[in-house]
């Protein structure tokens, strides 16, 4: 699905309001652990009011380190898309498997559901008292507890994640006329109300969680969101035990007290909710945990493999193009033997011929080119001599004319001479004019061995 930064996309895990979460792998490592990358959309990127609010996310998240929180381990920026990058939590989230129970008209097991609550306590109690990355801020408030951010791994995990309209408990009050920021549903009433808030909006939403898992319904429901609200704010709902009667009146009394319009009537602190749980599971003999949830889970999902260990579709067809550059066998040493035999062979073949035919009949080639060049300079009078031995051939090489001319004119006794060495340099000549070519391929040789098929033999290859 393309690349943001130095992260592969490998497929779309979610959409919200503002942002999208895609499940992402470093570039160049396809076994490599998988995270998971959230952007802002490209509609918003250039909205100020966006942008701030992810960066706000960015920096709640990126300084909080618990084991019921999603970690913020990169951000960055490629080219007018901010994302950061988080752990991926390989599993549903709560929305999914109450969905599923829903649909196979089950009711989640009373261990998982107080496992569920539990655990998401425990990391909301951890933001709350965070002091901020500066330190000295009175907490921070997750303001969107909902089923859909709180991830249940296959290892029975739970971490909240998506602290996107989280704030500083300084900063709560929301500013716009009428705007509530959180899912519908788990609002608190002073949310409803546009009042300031501080942790115990958080323990509302989670008393809201509580009802909704132990009795795999939904709480606040109506046909519009002012309906829903209005519930909220008057707190008209039915007791558990109305739509349970065996439900536990102990159990019942901490959700009663979670839900409480006012908010100081309920627990204090995220942390004080999840002790209750935990006592009221010990003394009824209840096993919460991580080995709970992960049955749970794996009743309900069927457990899919690790994104890691799935090679991406991408990556298949990429080692296809490195070998693409790699061939130049094209230059290789074969393809120039047909050159190096044509420049060797063909001096050879003429100087075979030349050869021959001198040998064959090299008198006569004399006769026939010495006339135009000695007949010239020589004394026209002395004809017989001309005619009579072959030895006026001699004056055949032309480097002598010369000398024979102009240095003695009388012309009798030099072309004697001549006439006596003529076929001795005939025949010198002959022998000298064939080593001329053995060396010509002789050099040649060497360059085709010791030349280019041995540098392209040694030469490093390309890597693979």
């Amino acid at each position: 699905m393309g690349h943001i930064g130095r992260y592969d996309l490998l497929q779309r895990l979610g959409r919200g309001g503002m942002a999208e979460v895609y499940l992402a792998r470093p570039q160049g490592d396809p076994r490599s652990v998988v995270y998971a990358l959230k952007c802002i959309l490209p509609h918003f990127a250039d909205d100020p009011r966006f942008v701030q609010m992810f960066h706000r996310e960015l920096k709640i998240a990126s300084g909080l380190c618990h084991p019921n929180l999603v970690s913020v381990l990169d951000h960055g920026r490629d080219a007018d898309r901010h994302f950061m990058v988080m752990e991926y939590v390989h599993g549903p989230d709560l929305a999914k498997l109450l969905r599923a129970s829903g649909e196979q008209s089950v009711r989640p097991p009373l261990g998982a559901a107080l496992s569920v609550v539990i655990a998401a306590a425990r990391g909301l109690h951890h933001l709350h008292d965070w002091p901020g990355p500066h330190g000295g801020a009175p907490g921070f408030v997750h303001r969107d507890v909902s089923p859909s951010n709180v991830l249940v791994g296959y290892d029975g995990a739970v971490k909240v994640t998506d602290f996107g309209v989280a704030t500083a408990t300084a900063h709560t009050r929301t500013t716009d006329a009428g705007g509530v920021k959180g899912k519908m549903g788990y609002l608190s009433p002073e949310q409803c109300r546009s009042e300031a808030m501080d942790r115990r909006s958080d323990v509302f939403a989670l008393g809201v969680l509580l009802y909704e898992t132990t009795l795999g319904e939904r709480l606040f429901y109506a046909e519009n969101d002012y309906a829903v609200m209005h519930q909220i704010v008057s707190g008209e709902f039915d007791r558990p035990s109305e739509r349970d009667p065996q439900y536990s009146s102990t159990l019942e009394s901490i959700v009663l007290t979670a839900l409480a319009p006012q908010r100081e009537d309920r627990f204090d602190t995220a942390a004080a909710l999840a002790d209750a749980l935990e006592s009221f599971a010990d003394r009824h003999q209840i096993v919460v945990g991580t080995e709970t949830l992960a049955a749970w889970v794996a009743s309900l999902i069927p457990w899919e493999p690790y994104p890691a260990f799935i090679p991406p579709v991408a990556a298949i067809p990429t080692p296809t193009s490195t070998p693409a550059t790699v061939p130049p066998p094209a230059a290789r040493p074969p393809n120039r033997v047909p050159w190096i035999a044509a420049a060797v062979g063909i001096p050879l073949a003429l100087a075979g011929v030349i050869t021959a035919s001198l040998l064959a009949g090299g008198s006569v080639e004399v006769e026939e080119k010495t006339p135009p060049a000695v007949a010239a300079p020589a004394v026209a009078s002395p004809a017989p001599v001309q005619t009579a031995p072959v030895a006026e051939a001699p004056p055949v090489a032309d480097a002598p004319p010369p000398v024979a001319p102009v240095a003695d004119p009388k012309g009798a006794i030099d072309p004697v001479e001549v006439v006596d060495d003529g076929p001795q340099d005939a025949e010198v000549l002959a022998p000298q004019d064939t080593p001329a070519p053995r060396r010509r391929k002789s050099r040649r040789r060497k360059k085709a061995k010791s030349g280019a098929p041995k540098y392209d033999l040694d030469a490093p290859r390309p890597p693979q």
